[in-house]
């Protein structure tokens, strides 16, 4: 789609009649206006909206002021061209009243054919530059149209990295809380593992003691028991010795 400024809005229509006229010389314009009207404004805002795009900014500008340019040719064309056309009847009217000083209208339409030519060629020059201007800003355009669409898919791309990112980051941060929980758990078990083996000391530590002083009351009443025993056998020796 061609956006072109305000200031091309007479040429668009007159190519736009010229267009319709052409393809059907009984069509009235009436009818189809409101619908170009309507694809017009659309148009504009969409110009609108685009012209602020540094892409298509300097292709705008330039457009705007070659269209400029053409109208003014076509405008000082067709003065030219209408004083050339009223020049023939310079003759009649000549011969009616006092013939004019100075040049004769041959010699004016001589003199005025060179400026033709040479606004001939710079319209051709602007007409031609005018297609290079457009076909830039088709290809600004469709540059413009795919870069719209890989910034599009960037985009998409970019949402759905985001989105498993977060995902990521969710389950990471599920992940830390249970690697936490199992660290905490670990530290308990050996905590409780420490108190243990203190506890499992101090009992090793009693039980020891307990055996140690388990055999000296075990050598203590053994000890007694021996000397009560010699005891006995010396209090029974006499009696042993009369039987005999």
């Amino acid at each position: 789609m061609l956006f072109c400024p305000l200031n091309c809005v007479p040429l668009l229509i007159s190519s736009f009649r010229f267009s319709i006229h052409h393809k059907n010389p009984h069509f009235s314009t009436s009818g189809a206006m409101s619908g170009w009207r309507e694809e017009y404004l659309k148009g504009v805002r969409d110009a609108d909206e685009q012209h602020n795009n540094p892409a298509n900014r300097e292709l705008i500008d330039a457009c705007s002021e070659l269209v400029d340019r053409v109208a003014a040719l076509e405008a000082e064309k067709s003065a030219l061209q209408s004083a050339s056309e009223a020049a023939p009847h310079g003759p009649a009217i000549a011969s009616r009243g006092t013939p004019p000083t100075g040049t004769t209208p041959d010699t004016a339409i001589t003199a005025e054919t060179p400026v033709i030519a040479r606004l001939r060629l710079d319209l051709a020059e602007a007409l031609r530059g005018r297609g290079q201007f457009q076909t830039r800003l088709q290809a600004a355009e469709d540059e413009l149209v795919r870069l719209r669409a890989k910034t599009a898919a960037e985009s998409k791309l970019i949402r759905e990295l985001t989105s498993e990112r977060r995902t990521l980051m969710t389950k990471i941060r599920d992940r830390e809380e249970e690697l936490r929980g199992k660290t905490k758990m670990v530290a308990d078990a050996h905590d409780e593992m420490t108190v243990l083996n203190m506890e499992l000391n101090m009992e090793t530590k009693r039980r020891r003691e307990k055996e140690a002083e388990n055999k000296q009351l075990v050598d203590r009443y053994m000890r007694r028991v021996a000397q009560e025993a010699d005891a006995m056998n010396k209090s029974n020796e006499p009696l042993f010795t009369k039987k005999r």
